[in-house]
């Protein structure tokens, strides 16, 4: 149960409370047959372990889910079952935003590459082995999340196009649209050609609906596009 744990607001309620580290499913009928309260996690409750424990009143999960009581019986022999409220509401967040980190910023194969001494032998300063995609700068088409490094590299595959950056634009229908600036090195490459490149090579919502074509793209000093820039360019302009 871990040694942090504070049972002291409920052995204020419970005057008799025996707390076991864990109960393997053999042991489960003795320790809760004269228990009027039993208070569990994932141990499995059916209908012949609460038919056997008669003085059984209430079931306390520390979970959310109640699929490891047969409900059916609980109800049938008048217990009450309830889960935990707003359980792990904090630390669910925090995972889900961890995961999401490590997924779209590639942390895993990253330290796995680092561990295989690929960062040594990049022969600089950086590891682009795999994709990052920002959170900041993801572009949400009618509900659709769009990472503009997919749209970027689909656009500089084209011949003439030397380099790409994709942000999102306000659009009443839907949220947003993917809007496209590029440095081409032939007056041959058009929007209309962009667009229709994008059609045939990206899911429908992720096609941009307008290309700029610029003579350089705003960079850092390591040469990252500023797309942040291009927006505030674009909102401050309308």
């Amino acid at each position: 149960m871990g040694d942090g744990l504070d049972l002291g607001p409920l052995e204020a309620v419970v005057s008799d409370l025996e707390v076991y580290d864990a109960t393997p499913f053999d042991e489960t009928a003795a320790r809760i047959a004269d228990r009027e309260m039993v208070f569990t996690n994932k141990n499995l409750l059916d209908a012949a372990l609460l038919d056997a424990a008669p003085a059984l009143r209430f079931i306390g999960l520390t979970a959310t889910g109640t699929d490891n009581v047969d409900l059916a019986m609980a109800r049938h022999r008048g217990i009450a079952v309830a889960n935990i409220r707003a359980y792990c509401t904090a630390s669910l967040v925090e995972h889900v935003f961890g995961v999401l980190l490590m997924l779209t910023h590639s942390l895993g194969r990253f330290n796995a590459s680092v561990a295989a001494g690929e960062w040594q032998q990049a022969g600089g300063p950086f590891l682009l082995a795999h994709p990052v995609r920002e959170l900041s700068a993801m572009i949400l088409v009618s509900g659709f999340n769009v990472y503009p490094n997919e749209v970027e590299n689909v656009v500089v595959e084209m011949e003439g196009v030397l380099e790409a950056a994709a942000i999102g634009l306000p659009d009443e229908r839907s949220g947003e649209v993917v809007k496209i600036f590029a440095v081409r090195t032939s007056e041959d490459v058009t929007e209309e050609a962009v667009i229709a490149y994008c059609k045939d090579n990206l899911t429908g919502y992720k096609c941009p609906k307008s290309v700029e074509f610029r003579d350089d793209l705003p960079k850092t000093n390591v040469g990252k596009i500023l797309r942040r820039k291009l927006r505030e360019e674009v909102l401050a302009a309308e």
